[in-house]
């Protein structure tokens, strides 16, 4: 469960629950949503692990580097 800021959405898509920030109530509405549902938390999680799979070293070296080739004119 993420508040809902461009960071998180553009990381974790739709594989988690966001609520907008500073919102106490709906934090706690989300939270009750997580609580109830034992396939809700299994889902997200197992999703959200799928997700975020591809932030690895590697891919985030890959991409700075094609990054500063691309700025330093190819």
């Amino acid at each position: 469960m993420l508040s809902d800021i461009p960071a998180h959405r553009e990381t974790l898509g739709n594989e988690a629950i966001f609520f907008p920030p500073r919102d106490a109530v709906a934090l706690a509405e989300r939270l009750g949503q997580l609580l109830g549902s034992d396939m809700l938390r299994r889902s997200l999680a197992e999703r959200g692990r799928q997700r975020v799979a591809r932030y690895t070293w590697d891919a985030s070296a890959m991409a700075l580097q094609e990054l500063v080739h691309e700025v330093a004119g190819g």
